[in-house]
C-alpha cells in the first residue's frame, strides 16, 4: 500500500476542490481553480494570460485567496503542463494569498514576452503580505528577455509591506539563455521606516538558473531563511549568472540571512551586509571571486568545502571563511 503525504497546504486545496471551486476549505481560504474556474488551458500554446489576469485580479479584490494552478491528467516531469503568459499580469498585492500548482516541473508558467527590469512575471508589491508561492515552476521562453521570474517589492507604506511570505519547492528557470535581468529579485530598500525593509522572508526547495546578471539579489532584507534548492547559472552567459547579491542601502541593509543551499555560482555580500551564514556543497567564481565583501559589510560567515576562485573581503570585519 502506498501512502501519499501532502503538506498542509496541498491537504486544504484538495479538500476545497473535491467541494468545487470558490468553495472555503477548513483553513479559511477561498480556493479556485485556474483551469476549472478561469478557462485555462495549460497546452503550452493558447495564450492563458486572460484566465490568470482575472485570477490575480480576483485575489487583489478579496474575492479569493487561494489559487490551483493544476498539472493536467498524465502531466509529469517530462511533459509537464504549461500556461503560457504572453503580457503582464496584475501586480499581487494582497495580503495573505497562496498560489499552489502540483510540481515544480509538472506545473509550469510560461513568461513568453519581453519583460522590463524591476518587474516579474509574478510580481508582488505594496502592502501584499503573508503570502506563499508553491510547487510551481517559472520559466521563460527561448528568446525572450528582461525582467524576473519572481519580483518583490517592499512599498514605502507603514508597517509590514510584501513581508511574512514563503516560496516553496519553486523552480525558476529559461529555456532559453540570459532571458532574465535577475531570476529572483527580493527588494526592500524603500521601506526606511520601522519595521524596515522586506522582514522574515522564507524559501525551501527553490531552485534558481541563470541570468543576464545575478540570479539572486536579495536587497534591504531582513531575516531571509533558505533551505534546500541551490542557484545555478545555466541558461545565462554573464560571469555573474548563478551568482547571489546580497545588498541594500545606508538605511536598509540586509541583515540576518540563513541560507543553507547545495550549490551556487558566487556570493556578494555589500552595503552594510551583516549577519549573513551560507553554506552550500559547491560554490563557483564569478568575476575571479567567491565571496566578496565590502569594508561597510560585517560579521558574516561562509562555509564550503568546494570553492572556486577568492575570498576578498574575508578575514577581516568579523567576516568569516571556512574553508
Amino acid at each position: 500500500m502506498t501512502t501519499l503525504v501532502y503538506s498542509a497546504t496541498e491537504t486544504d486545496a484538495k479538500i476545497a476542490m473535491a467541494l468545487g471551486g470558490g468553495t472555503t476549505s477548513p483553513s479559511g481560504g477561498i480556493w479556485r481553480n485556474v483551469v476549472a474556474d478561469y478557462g485555462a488551458v495549460g497546452d503550452g500554446t493558447t495564450d492563458d494570460t486572460g484566465a490568470f489576469a482575472a485570477a490575480f485580479a480576483d485575489i487583489n479584490a478579496g474575492v479569493i485567496n487561494r489559487l490551483y494552478v493544476p498539472a493536467l491528467p498524465g502531466a509529469s516531469a517530462a511533459t509537464p503542463t504549461k500556461y503560457r503568459i504572453c503580457s503582464q499580469l496584475p501586480t499581487l498585492v494582497a495580503q495573505g494569498f497562496t498560489i499552489l500548482g502540483d510540481g515544480k516541473w509538472e506545473t509550469q508558467i510560461i513568461r513568453d514576452y519581453n519583460g522590463v527590469a524591476g518587474v516579474g512575471c509574478i510580481n508582488i508589491g505594496g502592502a501584499a503580505i503573508g503570502w506563499q508561492i508553491e510547487s510551481i515552476c517559472i520559466a521563460s521562453a527561448a528568446g525572450r528577455s528582461g525582467g524576473s521570474a519572481i519580483y518583490v517589492l517592499a512599498g514605502a507604506d507603514a508597517g509590514f509591506t510584501g513581508s511574512k511570505a514563503s516560496l516553496n519547492h519553486v523552480n525558476l528557470t529559461t529555456w532559453g539563455s540570459d532571458s532574465w535581468d535577475n531570476t529572483l529579485v527580493f527588494n526592500g530598500t524603500l521601506k526606511a521606516t520601522e519595521p524596515k525593509g522586506l522582514r522574515t522572508m522564507s524559501l525551501s526547495g527553490v531552485e534558481v538558473f541563470g541570468a543576464a546578471s545575478y540570479s539572486v539579489i536579495f536587497s534591504g532584507v531582513v531575516g531571509l531563511n533558505w533551505f534546500g534548492g541551490g542557484v545555478w547559472p545555466a541558461g545565462g552567459t554573464n560571469a555573474n549568472s548563478g551568482g547571489i547579491l546580497i545588498t541594500g542601502t545606508g538605511a536598509v541593509p540586509s541583515v540576518q540571512h540563513m541560507i543553507f543551499i547545495g550549490s551556487c555560482n558566487g556570493l556578494v555580500l555589500n552595503n552594510g551586509t551583516k549577519a549573513v551564514v551560507l553554506e552550500c556543497g559547491q560554490m563557483g567564481s564569478i568575476g575571479g571571486l567567491s565571496a566578496s565583501v565590502d569594508s561597510s559589510s560585517v560579521k558574516n560567515w561562509i562555509r564550503c568545502p568546494d570553492r572556486a576562485g577568492g575570498s576578498s573581503g574575508f578575514g577581516v570585519n568579523g567576516n568569516w571563511l571556512n574553508p
